[in-house]
């Protein structure tokens, strides 16, 4: 069916995902290993820093290597075909590549798109205000899937800080905290059993907490799991994000 659709693509769309400049390069594992080590090492020299550093960019890769072809809502015979591109905000470029080639991040894109295209129709696809809801809604689902909270010294959400034992909540999707882990950081008093996001209130804990709601001055939340924290720690420990989707481009777009 997919090869039977002709490609349209507005040119601005075009022109951004061919640019040599801007467009993510595939790399290797061994590049990748790369990458998250030097990241780790950049945590390991300063422990605690805030050191506000804006992101860099704007980058642009390709998320979708290959057509998504979904039906869509309303009709067993209306279907989408489109390849997605993110231009992004990051601290390195490269940040982004390992996440982007990881299976399970694939996965787990796949299944977000085929659900949101999903719950569209034509119609409302073939509209221009509904075209750019539906690419707001793609931008606000896959960010944190690209981009997800971070603490301390882990390069993956899955695993601890192996300085402090802390890793994002369950709840870590839903953060509406989402800026730079070198501007956040967890006051963490291990031995008082209290974590404070920035200069937001002190939250007392149990440590059976998988999912502790924190947030800062301004009121914007992160879920943290405190089940493995370090008995014996007190300090700061980084929190955040290394970069964000800045916008959603189209590729290839045809519904019918």
């Amino acid at each position: 069916m997919a090869d039977k659709v002709k490609t349209e693509a507005t040119d601005a769309e075009t022109s951004r995902v061919s640019s040599p400049r801007r467009k993510g390069i595939a790399l290797g594992g061994g590049i990748v290993g790369l990458v998250a080590t030097a990241y780790l090492l950049f945590l390991m020299a300063v422990p605690g820093s805030r050191s506000n550093r804006p992101f860099q960019g704007p980058f642009l890769v390709p998320l979708t290597p290959e057509k998504v072809t979904v039906n869509l809502l309303g009709g067993s015979k209306d279907y989408l075909v489109m390849t997605v591109n993110a231009e992004y905000l990051a601290y390195d470029e490269g940040h982004v590549t390992g996440r982007v080639e990881d299976p399970l991040y694939q996965a787990r894109q796949k299944d977000a798109l085929l659900t949101l295209s999903s719950s569209k129709s034509k119609q409302e696809l073939n509209d221009t205000t509904g075209k750019e809801v539906f690419r707001a809604m793609i931008r606000e689902t896959l960010n944190p899937l690209l981009f997800p909270i971070l603490i301390g010294r882990a390069s993956d959400p899955a695993n601890p800080d192996p300085r402090s034992g802390l890793k994002p909540g369950t709840s870590t999707g839903r953060a509406t905290m989402r800026e730079g882990m070198e501007s956040h950081v967890l006051h963490v008093d291990a031995h008082r059993r209290t974590i404070a996001l920035d200069s937001g209130p002190a939250v007392e804990f149990a440590g059976t907490e998988t999912d502790l709601l924190l947030a800062d001055a301004a009121g914007r939340t992160v879920y943290v799991d405190v089940t493995a924290l370090d008995p014996g720690f007190v300090g700061e420990v980084p929190i955040g994000t290394l970069g964000e989707i800045h916008q959603i481009f189209f590729g290839d777009f045809i519904s019918q």
